[in-house]
């Protein structure tokens, strides 16, 4: 009888930590703060200034280019020359984004724009967007690999990979998670 009473307690605490992990996932974003990723060691730093609301890709202390606008989700190139811009979001869409337009990627160059890539582009079948407690997991930028292309994972179980120079697809590779 003791045996079973703990067994019950053990199931109900697991129970209880499963369901809370969904929750974690929809907590609300940070508020937005200036924020940079850098590159290549930190020769090059990518700044999202949310005062200046601009984007500026640094090497040491000097300009080289910049983008308009406060950015949370951002990957820099390890030679300095290319941002892409990740969806506000994260990795999570909020419920008015599940549309096959919405853009997920903005892929630039020494500040002119190459190319938005949008949710179509990347999740094939809408209906495999996992829902969450309030909003849909797509995937997630995983970053730019070695040899300076970009990396997604995507909620199809499929690695894209993009040429930062065109924005497009360059490999599309069925990987588990």
């Amino acid at each position: 009888m003791r045996g079973l009473r703990m067994a019950e307690l053990l199931t109900a605490a697991a129970l209880s930590c499963a369901a809370a992990l969904p929750a974690a996932a929809d907590e609300p974003l940070p508020m937005p703060e200036t924020h940079s990723v850098c590159a290549a060691g930190g020769a090059y730093c990518a700044v999202a200034d949310v005062i200046a609301e601009e984007t500026r890709v640094m090497a040491g202390d000097t300009v080289l280019w910049t983008v308009p606008g406060w950015h949370r989700d951002i990957h820099l190139s390890a030679d300095g020359a290319d941002l892409v811009i990740g969806y506000d979001g994260l990795d999570l869409l909020v419920d008015t984004d599940k549309r096959p337009e919405t853009v997920m990627l903005s892929f630039w160059h020494q500040g002119a724009p190459v190319r938005d890539v949008t949710l179509s582009e990347i999740v094939a079948d809408l209906d495999n967007l996992q829902g969450t407690v309030s909003h849909y997991l797509w995937g997630y930028i995983r970053g730019f690999d070695p040899a300076g292309l970009l990396v997604v994972q995507t909620i199809e179980s499929r690695m894209l990979t993009f040429d930062p120079a065109t924005g497009t697809i360059v490999a599309n590779v069925e990987r588990p998670y």
